[in-house]
């Protein structure tokens, strides 16, 4: 009989659906940025606001245990929300949440390891729903760029706005060895994504110009099909930077839309209909600019490095550990580099590797680093000058001054921080490895 109500019990647990944790974490977002000053909340902060105990905010949280219905009605009605049947499945449905599933690259819209960085997930979504918002993204690669802005992105859909995203790395070589053939490329490939007809070849005019051109097509085609607003996320957008003798029109030609948007007059109100988001990852082309092409139009975000708050809110997501002592340790040692921290914490559950274990075999051929370490070998092989700045670093007691140029790259790229314009590594893990590699 005890058997028989205990498998009962199992049978009524429900777990968070997709569209529930996703309802959540916008409703969490929304509470740490007009309630906790933009910190992320924690699992005592959560307690406190739902009145449910840290265990149980852990197991609705992590998906991965069956909790009862009114407990997830509790946890909703803390943040103003109705729960909905589309918001939890039961144990029949066999919903499962991989243990220990992988985040590299972007992390999925319903992910429990997504970490939100209130207030730039609200900051976004205002952005994107101003007539002609011109929003750019900076950060270096894998910091979260793209897994940030297809939040904002779900919530454009939500507003009625019609959302693509197109990235630049599928241009092909030969696409860009002409800035005709680049704009031909960039308004047939919209087109398609809109479904709308390719009609490049009956609109260009060749004695007009290629950027005129471009603009008359959005301007007269596109943007007269799209009837409540268009957001248009061009990704990595520094992969146009390998042909810079026409980036910088192209740049100039998404300013000038921008601007165009505030005219007042009837082609102004067509421009407004486009929100344009560039995500930028700063990268190596040359060393005479800092990116070759500077965008200083628009409202930039610098994605920064998760906190030490938010490295413990992902330990506990993980559930690998109940070490105080592993979130400033997994900090010191990683700087808060998003992709470094999911990386760690995935070796820990999955690998069953000690931080230890981790920590010290940073410079062998199966480091958990050692491609994302080769990467910035690579690159600095190729810029000696940038190598040196490194050298200095690694070796010096004190923080390093370093000429301003030399800096800005080394910055950009991630390696470095600088404090009172003297730079030291952006963490032990580079301290350790780029002393030991350049010795």
């Amino acid at each position: 009989m005890a058997k028989r109500q205990s498998k009962q019990r199992r049978k009524r647990g429900v777990f968070l659906s997709s569209t529930g944790w996703q309802r959540l974490q916008a409703a969490e977002r929304k509470f740490e940025t007009q309630e906790n000053q933009g910190n992320p909340s924690t699992l005592e902060i959560l307690s406190e606001k739902t009145k449910l105990s840290p265990n149980t905010i852990t197991k609705v949280r992590r998906r991965q245990a069956a909790v009862d219905r009114q407990t997830l009605e509790v946890y909703f009605n803390a943040f103003g929300l109705p729960l909905t049947p589309e918001d939890y499945q039961s144990v029949e449905s066999g919903f499962h949440l991989p243990t220990g599933a992988a985040v590299y690259g972007q992390v999925a819209l319903d992910s429990p390891l997504y970490v939100s960085r209130a207030p730039l997930e609200s900051l976004c979504h205002t952005a994107m729903l101003q007539p002609g918002a011109l929003l750019h993204i900076r950060g270096p690669q894998q910091s979260g760029k793209t897994s940030l802005i297809t939040r904002s992105l779900a919530q454009a859909r939500e507003h009625g706005l019609n959302t693509q995203m197109l990235s630049f790395r599928l241009i092909d070589g030969f696409v860009i060895q002409s800035f005709e053939g680049f704009l031909r490329w960039f308004c047939a490939v919209v087109s398609r994504r809109l479904g709308l007809p390719d009609r490049v070849d009956e609109l260009w005019n060749p004695s007009l110009g290629n950027s005129f051109n471009c603009t008359t097509y959005f301007e007269h085609y596109l943007l007269d099909q799209v009837a409540d607003g268009l957001v248009l996320v061009l990704d990595d957008i520094d992969s146009l930077f390998q042909a810079p003798e026409f980036a910088a029109d192209f740049l100039n030609m998404l300013r000038t839309w921008h601007e165009m948007a505030r005219y007042g007059d009837s082609n102004g109100q067509r421009w407004s209909k486009l929100r344009l988001v560039m995500l930028h990852a700063p990268n190596m082309t040359s060393l005479e600019e800092p990116s070759v092409l500077p965008i200083n139009f628009g409202t930039t975000i610098d994605l920064p490095n998760f906190s030490q708050a938010q490295v413990a809110s992902l330990i506990e997501r993980y559930g690998i550990s109940s070490d105080s002592e592993l979130a400033p340790k997994l900090m010191h040692f990683l700087g808060g580099k998003p992709n470094l921290v999911q990386m760690t914490l995935h070796a820990i559950q999955q690998k069953q590797l000690s931080f230890g274990q981790i920590t010290q075999t940073i410079t062998s051929p199966d480091s958990i680093f050692a491609e994302h370490l080769l990467h910035y070998c690579n690159l600095l092989s190729q810029y000696p000058i940038l190598k040196d700045g490194i050298r200095q670093i690694v070796q010096g007691t004190q923080p390093v001054l370093l000429p301003p140029l030399q800096a800005l790259h080394l910055l950009r790229l991630g390696l470095i921080t600088c404090e009172n314009q003297s730079a030291y590594m952006q963490c032990q893990l580079y301290q350790d490895y780029f002393d030991f590699v350049l010795r």
